[in-house]
């Protein structure tokens, strides 16, 4: 079972369901590396007032801000007239609910923050960070946020429920994907990724956990809770396998770090494995294999693990049996391999300026004109990775419209089914209580930032 990065917290998308993968398990990063920085106020509907990371993309895709595919908005939506239908499950300082809008019976995702449990935790700036996120303009292939409240105990999302489940599940099913389908999920990101950039943010989390399909199979992206506005951040956070080898080397995460993720993820749809593996399980080994670029797609199969009989528990996922089945990279087109390729180039743009005693590696070997840059580092930034010839003939307007066909469609018996939410006995306990907080403390978080919204 793969953990999730740095008590990212999101409780909006079900557990994972079915088999467990044999890739290694991902390791959350070391508690305390996980620092967020304070992001400025974005007004829901509005742009951020930060201008976008690609000026290039700004201007040549407007569309990128743009939401053709709005789901339903609740008008006049209040947290009293939200009826709790079904837990969904807990996190470390929040529990997550299905809820229905009385007055219009549309069903929604309901996130209760505990307020003390995030002093505690010292999580406040990422709690503000990811509703700063998620406030702004919304887009189609992103989760939205309805509405926030607050009251004594507690914070809440009003969010969009995504009833099909993770990608991670279903590539757990599939064991990987058909070409045609990676294509659909990997524009789906590459449109997000692109809105998130357009409005100055950092994503810094993207792997298939984190990754929805709703009732139809769109693909959503979910967890804004290590998101970040910043053209560069220096906090180690996020999934160990999907880290970018200049974060690791020390020069700071920036937009073009996201796109790496992409190639990680493009390479683990197609194949069914990772493209970074440490031999010896640890976080060491992994970074220096990132850090070196040294990876290769499967030539060989991937020995199957057999059930061992009985004994598997069905309230225990990581007790059940575990299986993998090979995909050559025949199955992987020539053109979804230089696509991969160019994502994971360590090459990218020097800095504009560098602070004291930051690292200066990745600016030397490009001044030096040492190999070509990674795709999307450029100026044209997501507009890049579309133009790529794996992408040709791949409607992008369609895609952004909900109108696209999609590859899988799950199977709901209704809008309140919750099945792919996995059993209940899976789902955690919920929190029911929290320690006292110093009310003022509290309070003194929200000087610049108003929650209710």
């Amino acid at each position: 079972m793969r953990p999730l990065a740095v008590e990212a917290n999101c409780l909006l998308r079900p557990p994972r369901v079915g088999k467990q993968p044999q890739a290694p398990s991902r390791p959350a990063c070391a508690p305390g590396l996980g620092e967020e920085g304070k992001a400025e106020p974005c007004k829901a509907g509005e742009a951020s007032p930060t201008p976008a990371t690609h000026e290039g993309e700004q201007n040549a895709v407007n569309s990128e801000s743009m939401d053709t595919n709005k789901p339903v908005t609740p008008p006049r939506l209040t947290l009293d007239a939200l009826k709790p239908l079904r837990f969904l499950g807990a996190g470390a300082f929040a529990n997550g609910f299905m809820c229905r809008h009385e007055p219009t019976g549309e069903v929604m995702a309901l996130k209760c923050i505990l307020k003390a449990l995030v002093l505690k935790k010292k999580k406040q700036k990422q709690v503000i960070a990811e509703k700063h996120a998620l406030m702004c303009p919304p887009h189609p292939c992103i989760v939205r946020l309805f509405a926030t409240f607050m009251d004594s105990q507690h914070l809440y999302f009003a969010m969009e429920l995504a009833l099909g489940g993770e990608l991670f599940a279903l590539l757990e099913e599939k064991d990987a994907l058909p070409e045609q389908a990676v294509r659909y999920y990997a524009g789906s990101v590459t449109l997000a990724l692109g809105h998130l950039h357009f409005h100055g943010f950092i994503y810094r989390d993207l792997k298939p956990e984190n990754l929805l399909l709703d009732e139809h199979g769109h693909l959503k992206l979910c967890d804004l809770g290590l998101a970040k506005r910043a053209e560069r951040t220096y906090s180690v956070v996020g999934t160990p396998q999907y880290l970018a080898p200049e974060l690791l080397r020390g020069d700071g995460a920036t937009s073009a770090s996201d796109w790496w993720a992409l190639g990680v993820l493009i390479f683990e749809m197609l194949s069914g494995s990772l493209p970074f593996v440490s031999p010896d399980g640890s976080d060491s080994g992994l970074f220096s294999i990132i850090k070196r670029g040294e990876y290769k797609w499967p030539v060989s199969p991937i020995p199957l693990l057999q059930a061992q009989g009985g004994g598997a528990s069905d309230s225990d996922p990581s007790e059940r049996p575990r299986r993998r089945s090979f995909i050559g990279s025949e199955l992987a087109s020539a053109l979804a391999q230089d696509l991969v390729a160019g994502l994971l180039r360590q090459t990218l743009p020097p800095p504009p300026s560098t602070g004291e005693g930051a690292s200066t590696k990745s600016g030397l070997v490009n001044a030096l004109g040492l190999g070509p840059m990674r795709i999307g580092s450029g100026p044209l930034g997501g507009l890049e990775v579309r133009s790529h010839a794996w992408f040709a003939g791949f409607d992008f307007e369609l895609l952004r419209s909900g109108e696209h066909l999609t590859p899988y469609v799950p199977k709901l018996r209704g809008k309140d089914d919750d099945a792919n939410f996995g059993p209940i006995c899976w789902r955690g306990e919920p929190i029911m209580s929290s320690p006292d907080y110093d009310a003022a403390e509290w309070d003194a978080l929200w000087d610049e930032c108003n929650w209710t919204t």
